[in-house]
């Protein structure tokens, strides 16, 4: 027997909370090449749970002001430009 979609979304997003912060945390003390793993795992679970919202019907989650946040932290360490900054927000909206 399965997970239900909404308890399977919960659990995504609790994990996803986690890891933007360790993320932050990562840029912040020059680890970026954590980060950057850190980064690929979140993108799978933004697209996991993009698709567990629509199959829920559910609106946009609030995670999006914290990834943009951290768009801004990655942008402050010079990681990346502000024309990728502003194309990452674009897709995230």
């Amino acid at each position: 027997m399965g997970v239900s979609p909404k308890r399977r979304y919960y659990f995504l997003k609790s994990s996803l909370r986690n890891l933007l912060i360790a993320e932050k945390w990562l840029v912040k003390a020059g680890r970026t090449k954590v980060a950057r793993k850190i980064e690929e795992i979140v993108n799978e679970i933004w697209l996991e749970m993009n698709a567990l919202e629509k199959e829920l019907g559910m609106k946009e989650t609030k995670l999006v002001g914290i990834k943009r946040k951290l768009l801004e932290t990655w942008h402050a360490a010079g990681e990346i430009s502000k024309k990728e900054k502003e194309k990452l927000e674009r897709v995230m909206l």
